[in-house]
């Protein structure tokens, strides 16, 4: 009997993976990177990977609004970090909308560098980057140290469209395989 698997992503981009990806999921051990985690159940692009044997990964999201939803849910390996150009601190705003916390507000949060992520975790498998327009310079410093085959990247961040993201990760051999409202979805064969 086939089991039933609960979808947790914004747009389904978590469904569409798992309809389109499935040799990807079903063998093999891989592991993901979820910056920007938000909320450990809801809108979650990672969620349902954590439901799979052979899927582990690491979460960061400084926004202590979501603590409860990371113990609630199991999903232990939640880092309360910003992940950014820089490791130390950083100001952050986390905003009356927690989904839209952003690096440059008043609080005083830890930070990692993508480099000194990539010291510890070595290789991910797919990484979904929600960073509310950060995404470019999480990425452009991302593929310095690793090719993931997949990125899910949010290119509309309040309305604001980040092309320029796009073009880079083509240009870093990455083709474009779906798009949602809200991100794009590329692979690397």
């Amino acid at each position: 009997m086939e089991r039933s698997i609960k979808y947790h992503s914004q747009r389904d981009e978590d469904k569409w993976l798992m309809d389109n990806y499935s040799t990807l999921f079903s063998t093999g051990t891989y592991t993901y990177l979820d910056i920007g985690a938000a909320d450990a159940e809801v809108n979650s692009n990672t969620r349902v990977l954590d439901s799979l044997p052979n899927w582990s990964g690491v979460c960061y999201e400084p926004n202590p609004v979501y603590d409860n939803s990371y113990a609630a849910t199991g999903r232990n390996r939640i880092k309360k970090a910003v992940t950014a150009t820089h490791s130390g601190t950083i100001g952050f705003d986390f905003n009356s909308i927690p989904e839209i916390g952003k690096i440059g507000g008043n609080d005083i949060v830890p930070c990692i560098s993508v480099k000194d992520l990539m010291q510890h975790w070595k290789h991910f498998d797919l990484v979904s980057i929600d960073v509310e327009g950060m995404e470019y310079d999480i990425i452009t410093e991302l593929l310095k140290y690793d090719e993931p085959r997949l990125i899910i990247a949010e290119y509309n961040t309040l309305g604001k469209y980040n092309l320029e993201l796009l073009n880079y990760i083509i240009r870093n051999g990455y083709n474009l395989l779906h798009l949602t409202d809200y991100n794009f979805i590329y692979g690397k064969e």
